[in-house]
């Protein structure tokens, strides 16, 4: 026995100036945040890189522009595949309503960065602002690590409470209220079974 982390994931993040950062949720009376969620899944998360601060865009970014903003930002090696990610910290995309996207797939070293807009999510009502940025957050780092959305045909798992599915779409629709009831903060064990041991190639950054 070495650790209870299976894999190590290095991050780092990059923070648009005047977005506040995530802060930890209480979960019954417990704090989470979206390492402590990655760490439930065997991922040991440490920084990767330097932190970066990016000037404000007050009209949004658009989704194109995002892998040239983590080139410019990026203090960890993007060269090459490895164990690290880069979070783009933003206020909001010039698209109406996303709340976060994995925006490198086209890429020669694909999914290597997510951003997650941050002030948009806390522009909605009615939510538990900092829960959700926490969920989305996780859920586009999932996605970088090649975990699919729950709700996918092939997936087939519209009743998921993972990370990886949308609140809006659980049970088919209409059931957000249900969701958020019931959510642990954790993915389902087929994706904890990917993330801790699956093929290297498949799961890693770049690969």
């Amino acid at each position: 026995w070495a650790s209870e982390r299976l894999r190590t994931l290095g991050l780092e993040t990059e923070r648009e100036a005047r977005v506040d950062p995530p802060v930890a949720f209480d979960f019954h009376g417990q704090p989470v945040t979206f390492a402590s969620c990655l760490q439930d899944a065997g991922l040991d998360v440490i920084e990767a890189g330097r932190a970066s601060e990016i000037p404000a865009m007050d009209r949004g970014w658009g989704t194109a522009e995002l892998h040239t903003l983590m080139q410019d930002f990026a203090q960890a090696s993007l060269a090459v595949s490895a164990w690290e990610l880069h979070l783009l910290l933003l206020s909001k995309s010039t698209r109406e309503g996303l709340l976060g996207v994995m925006f490198d797939t086209t890429a020669v070293l694909p999914r290597q960065g997510a951003a997650v807009f941050a002030e948009e999510i806390r522009s909605i009502q009615g939510i538990l602002h900092d829960r959700k940025l926490i969920q989305t957050i996780v859920h586009e780092l999932g996605h970088a690590l090649n975990l699919a959305h729950r709700f996918e045909r092939v997936v087939g798992r519209a009743d998921s409470l993972s990370h990886m599915n949308y609140d809006w779409r659980y049970r088919g629709g209409n059931a957000r209220d249900e969701f958020w009831a019931n959510y642990r903060f954790q993915f389902d064990d087929d994706e904890k079974s990917l993330l801790r041991s699956g093929p290297r190639s498949v799961v890693i950054p770049g690969g």
